[in-house]
């Protein structure tokens, strides 16, 4: 990332804790499908559902095809 758009990125992160917390969200999503753990599907919906998430509405549509999302997570097979 270029200088310039560090300190940018730095200053949104720092006038909006929303913004930090959003992005470990969904880092963790990410980080669901190279761990592969049963379960943690659900344990990453109930965090990313709580009242103060701008990721709420993600988790919501998350959880209503969640069968086949988990099955994503947790195969092996891409």
């Amino acid at each position: 990332m270029k200088k310039e758009d560090q300190k940018y990125l730095d200053l949104l992160l720092q006038k909006l804790p929303v913004l930090k917390d959003s992005i470990n969200i969904a880092r963790s999503f990410r980080q669901l499908f190279v761990d592969k753990e049963e379960g943690s599907l659900a344990k990453w919906i109930k965090i990313a559902s709580a009242e103060a998430s701008a990721l709420k509405g993600f988790a919501k549509g998350i959880n209503q095809d969640y069968q086949a999302v988990n099955q994503a997570v947790i195969s092996t097979i891409s």
